[in-house]
């Protein structure tokens, strides 16, 4: 719609040849938008209801519309000049002409910058030159008075911008930070930021970086508490990796950002169903924990499972604190649920049919062993037991009270039964279709999953196979990350 009303002003009843003074006005035009569509915290944001993402969506648009119609604007002027070289020397000396020259030139630096390759691997670099906005502004107030209204317009929408996002979304907090073999980091911060399940901030650490504005998903499973997971992936995050033990550092936060995600909530679910990548649980922990929170006022025990991908073993323990809590939480709403309803929730089986966690690795860990063997849970009677052993399973029998399968390993969740570990890589499309084909018709399997884009891709083309099929209804929300 609004490259369709450029353009028919643009072409309407002139000509760019011997006249291109009218994209030239146009792409004035385009300043006062431009600055009001600009940061996380836009008035727009506030006004519309627009994420911060869309807002940047249009941001950028707004961009790349003034560096055509300016491109467009001086093109033609100079084209125009090229067959008089007296004339075309003359104008070129002119001081207008020159500040034209020059603000093209402030221009074309902050868009090549500003490209998906600068910002993602020079970062500083994208925020430095970024600041040489206020030099275009000045410059093209030289070049023509006609742009001072404009700019006047620009520059009161990027100072209110400032002042919402300072004073709303802003906030400052202590940090204390536990580094895992220099691979992720968590922070822990000492502030109460109301936030809902799948939303993120925006981190700044002073100390390292002024001008590095991160963005992490909040993977607290207390609402009370605010903490992250940061990935050893790039400068940023590989120095958090370099943060001291038992050194709390100030940080500035922006946020939360982006919409809430709850699943469990309808009363036909036949289970939940969420499947994650390597830190991509960072994503899935505040979910899950929402639900199982929802679910101790609720009557619905509607299973759930998790299935976990990680390169090896040692990636668990980025995550378990998170999740025994979770194993806990689960915990508690089954014996609330068999006092409130005397439900029959003693055997093994019926445990994992309320929550399961698969852990799928791909290489070995924990000394180099073969396999992994668990820990059997204390039970009073026998009962035969399931354990994964690499890509084999045995059974066993447990007649006391004290495990009966012990490993010298310090392996996460020994003990537990729900945690199951497997050594192979999951078939995410083949995981999901026996998942859709478990599911009765007209009742609804909700998946979350969050992971690399190749992951995900699978995810959605098994679920458009498979859906129609079977006849049941099928939820879907991927959250997609870049290692």
């Amino acid at each position: 719609m609004f490259l369709s009303i450029l353009a028919v002003v643009l072409f309407l009843q002139t000509d760019l040849v011997l006249n291109s003074n009218r994209a030239g006005y146009l792409g004035l035009s385009c300043i006062p938008f431009l600055f009001a569509f600009t940061g996380k915290n836009s008035i727009i944001s506030y006004l519309t209801g627009l994420s911060h993402h869309r807002i940047n969506q249009v941001h950028r648009f707004l961009g790349i519309c003034l560096f055509i119609l300016i491109s467009i604007h001086m093109g033609f002027m100079i084209h125009s000049w090229m067959p008089w070289k007296q004339f075309l020397a003359q104008q070129l000396a002119l001081p207008k002409v020159k500040y034209g020259l020059a603000t093209y030139t402030t221009l074309c630096l902050i868009v090549v910058t500003a490209s998906w390759p600068m910002r993602k691997f020079a970062y500083e670099a994208f925020v430095v030159s970024h600041s040489l906005f206020l030099v275009f502004l000045v410059l093209v107030g030289l070049h023509t008075p006609y742009a001072m209204r404009f700019i006047v317009a620009g520059v009161f929408f990027y100072i209110l911008n400032v002042l919402t996002g300072w004073c709303i979304k802003t906030h400052s907090a202590l940090a204390q930070a536990t580094v895992f073999e220099d691979r992720m980091t968590r922070l822990r911060m000492d502030k109460h930021l109301p936030h809902s399940p799948g939303q993120h901030i925006y981190v700044c650490v002073p100390s390292m970086s002024l001008i590095q504005w991160h963005p992490f998903t909040i993977s607290s499973t207390d609402k009370n508490s605010l903490t992250i997971h940061a990935r050893a992936v790039g400068g940023f995050t590989k120095s958090l990796c370099r943060w001291p033990d038992n050194t709390p550092r100030r940080v500035i936060l922006a946020g939360p950002y982006g919409e809430s995600v709850n699943v469990g909530r309808r009363m036909d679910v036949h289970k939940t169903v969420f499947v994650a990548a390597g830190s991509g649980l960072a994503y899935i922990v505040p979910i899950l924990m929402d639900l199982l929170q929802h679910r101790q006022t609720k009557s619905s025990i509607a299973p759930v499972e998790v299935a976990w991908c990680v390169r090896d073993p040692d990636e668990v323990q980025w995550f378990q604190e998170e999740l025994e809590h979770i194993l806990d939480t689960a915990h508690g709403f089954h014996e609330s649920e068999k006092e409130k309803e005397d439900i029959e929730l003693v055997s093994s089986d019926s445990a994992e049919t309320q929550i399961r966690l698969n852990i799928y690795y791909s290489s070995l860990s924990f000394e180099d062993q073969e396999s992994i063997v668990v820990a059997a849970p204390p039970m009073t009677s026998p009962a035969p037991r399931r354990h994964v052993l690499g890509n084999n399973t045995s059974t066993t029998t447990s007649t006391t009270t004290t495990a009966t399968v012990m490993t010298s390993l310090n392996v996460p969740f020994s003990g537990d039964d729900r945690v199951v570990w497997i050594r192979e890589r999951l078939d995410v499309g083949g995981y999901t279709r026996s998942q859709i084909e478990d599911t009765p018709e007209n009742q609804t399997l909700e998946i979350v999953g969050c992971g690399p884009p190749r992951m995900l891709a699978q995810l959605h083309n098994a679920v458009a196979a498979n859906e129609q099929l079977s006849g049941c209804r099928v939820d879907l929300h991927t959250e997609r990350f870049y290692m």
